[in-house]
């Protein structure tokens, strides 16, 4: 008989001094109003650099209990759309030379059960504060290579990448960065060829959110001291996509094929302030799932949140995967491999929370329609270990 998998994780939260890392931004949006299920559910953001930014952020802040203050990161894909009525949520942006954009679900033909922010529920989901929110407010910055180190690794613009591809070099890739350790950060983007957002770019996840079989899309990542991992779906033709159920424009848009770049950093532990290691499985709640940061002396409007997932078993062992920002779930069509995955932080400059899925999800969801089926992982069952690390990064 199977045995449900007993997930232990270990969360590395640490707060880097970002003066040693980068500069501050070239451009800052402040917050700005945004709401789902209404008219003032797309963000254009011009940021007026003249050139495409190196680093993007967007940060979704909850304007309301029970995580009022709390900042979550929007995400480069919506995995959803609107046809089920299960609840799903966050912020998806994309970006070029000249602005940002930022869509929040809403209701296109079905169903308007998105939102700006979604914890996750039980039984699905685990955490100290259930929410679901539609009203939010966003930021958006940009920082151009300039302000930025100089990178321990850079693939050339020359990578291309196309669901739905009979060429297995199109779905999944192993990018050899020959550094010799495993480096610090690592940022995976792709420049979209198709579609009506052709000339964007859009960043690559760190896990699928919902599993929609020969549907899911997204480029998704991981990287290790030897290798960063891509993997783009294989099965359906969808590499990016905002399907019908996020912003107002009515036409669905979607990208099958794009160029592919990947940047790391490393060496910038030297600035840490700050790390705690808590384990947690999965029934863990209470404290291993809110963790009290000590004061460091920067506002929380200055910090940059960068969280990840070591998995320490299985298929993608030892690989670092970034967390998420909003809960996907998926208890309507179960999926083989892992129906819905991701864990969900946030943070309001002195706490760090956790929402992770139950035994019925995944903390990494590498679906197996993704990259050929190549190292694909879930936690469904069995006994498989994962790991998280947060990383905090201040300016």
């Amino acid at each position: 008989m199977l045995r449900l998998a007993q997930l232990i994780i270990c969360i590395y939260v640490v707060i880097v001094v970002i003066d040693a890392f980068s500069g501050l931004p070239q451009f800052d949006s402040g917050w700005l109003p945004l709401e789902a299920q209404s008219k003032n559910c797309t963000l254009q953001v011009p940021h007026g650099l003249g050139q495409v930014p190196r680093l993007v952020e967007v940060q979704v802040k909850s304007i309301e209990e029970p995580n009022l203050g709390f900042i979550f990161k929007a995400i480069g894909n919506g995995e959803r759309d609107d046809d089920l009525n299960e609840l799903y949520g966050g912020a998806i942006y994309i970006y070029n030379a000249i602005d940002v954009v930022v869509f929040l679900p809403n209701k296109y033909n079905h169903y308007a059960v998105g939102a700006g922010i979604n914890t996750g529920q039980s039984p699905y989901w685990i955490g100290p504060n259930i929410q679901t929110s539609r009203q939010v407010n966003v930021r958006v910055r940009c920082w151009l290579e300039t302000a930025l180190p100089v990178p321990c690794y850079v693939t050339s613009s020359t990578v291309f990448m196309k669901a739905g591809s009979k060429n297995p070099n199109e779905t999944f890739l192993e990018l050899h960065h020959q550094i010799s350790k495993c480096p610090d950060i690592v940022k995976v983007r792709a420049r979209l060829t198709d579609g009506l957002d052709a000339g964007y770019y859009t960043d690559a996840q760190g896990t699928t959110l919902y599993n929609k079989g020969n549907e899911t899309s997204g480029l998704k990542f991981g990287f290790n001291d030897v290798t960063v991992r891509v993997w783009a779906p294989y099965r359906g033709n969808v590499l990016f996509t905002r399907y019908d159920g996020w912003g107002l424009n009515p036409l669905p848009a979607s990208a099958s094929s794009a160029y592919l770049d990947a940047i790391a950093w490393c060496d910038v532990t030297d600035s840490y302030v700050f790390s705690q290691t808590i384990a947690l499985n999965n029934n863990s709640s209470g404290s291993a799932v809110e963790i009290n940061v000590p004061e460091t002396r920067v506002e929380l409007e200055n910090l940059l949140i960068y969280a990840l997932i070591k998995v320490t078993t299985g298929p993608n062992e030892g690989f670092l995967f970034e967390t998420v920002g909003s809960a996907m779930t998926n208890s309507l069509i179960p999926r083989s491999t892992c129906s819905y995955g991701g864990v969900v932080t946030a943070f309001n400059g002195s706490t760090l929370r956790v929402w992770h899925p139950t035994y019925l999800g995944a903390f990494v969801c590498i679906a197996d329609s993704m990259g050929n089926g190549n190292y694909s992982q879930g936690a469904k069952e069995g006994d498989m270990i994962f790991r998280i690390m947060s990383t905090l990064i201040q300016d």
